[in-house]
């Protein structure tokens, strides 16, 4: 496709979206990405682009993550089973102990301290540990 082509495509897409870009502005999406797309850097290059896109058009994103595979690993390693009602997992003592220690020190482990409970931050998976990124 010529740059010209590519062009016109882009403004055309814009324009069918300008009608929902008026409506949604100031308002806030949840966006919640699984960690099946975080495996994929090119994934994580659109997405990152979508999401500053919305900022530059005054829509408020905030990102939230899965940790689905890592949960049910630590689980099976528990020796315990996912369970899952409708899509959404079950969520037991047993699991939500499992739940919340595999999301604060194996998806979010750059927020983790012996001394504090895990602490949600915007945008934690952007930042990976220091160690993560020279390994």
């Amino acid at each position: 496709m010529s740059q010209s082509a590519d062009s016109i495509r882009q403004a055309a897409v814009l324009l069918e979206a300008l009608p929902y870009i008026q409506n949604f502005r100031g308002q806030t999406f949840l966006i919640k990405v699984g960690g099946s797309a975080m495996e994929e850097q090119s994934l994580v290059d659109s997405l990152l682009r979508d999401i500053v896109f919305l900022e530059a058009v005054g829509i408020n994103p905030v990102l939230v993550h899965g940790g689905g595979k890592a949960i049910n690993k630590a689980m099976k390693d528990a020796g315990l089973e996912a369970r899952f009602v409708g899509g959404l997992r079950v969520t037991d003592d047993a699991t939500i102990s499992i739940v919340e220690e595999t999301l604060a020190r194996v998806i979010n482990p750059i927020w983790w301290s012996a001394s504090s409970p895990p602490v949600a931050r915007p945008l934690a998976w952007l930042a990976p540990p220091s160690s993560a990124a020279s390994a």
